[in-house]
């Protein structure tokens, strides 16, 4: 045999052998662990303001769930990615709140559910990223 195809064959068995060990689960798991959290804060104290502040956890524990994922899978972008999702999260929010307190009629009356209302929608929208995060890197390393 050629010494190439030796080498090609050690170097694509180790690949493919360590992609097969990838277990993105945890992040799965975790994202739960997220929402379990924030619905227990929640039970204890159903205002309206600790059901944002518990929205708004649940919103940075999703961030630090993918930011470990980046940190893993994703070394050579993982500070300009992680750079990235706080921005989308920040604009996120900035964009909800601006659905929620920006029509004429509401202002002032709105009052703080707006800002749950808010709040829950940037959770939502930085789930989905974190899903598609995990769906993706799931998706390249097993195939």
């Amino acid at each position: 045999m050629k010494p190439w195809i030796i080498s090609f064959s050690l170097i694509f068995g180790t690949i493919a052998s360590a992609n097969a060990n990838v277990d993105v689960s945890k992040y799965r798991n975790d994202l739960n662990g997220c929402d379990m959290e924030s619905e227990q804060s929640m039970d204890i104290d159903f205002s309206q303001s600790n059901m944002t502040a518990s929205t708004n956890t649940k919103t940075n524990c999703y961030i630090r769930v993918a930011g470990r994922l980046i940190d893993t899978y994703y070394k050579s972008s993982a500070k300009q990615m992680k750079r990235d999702l706080i921005d989308l999260a920040n604009k996120t929010a900035a964009a909800s709140i601006n659905i929620y307190n920006g029509p004429d009629e509401c202002y002032p009356k709105c009052g703080s559910m707006t800002d749950g209302l808010a709040a829950e929608k940037t959770a939502t929208y930085i789930k989905t990223y974190v899903i598609d995060l995990i769906n993706y890197t799931e998706t390249y390393f097993m195939n």
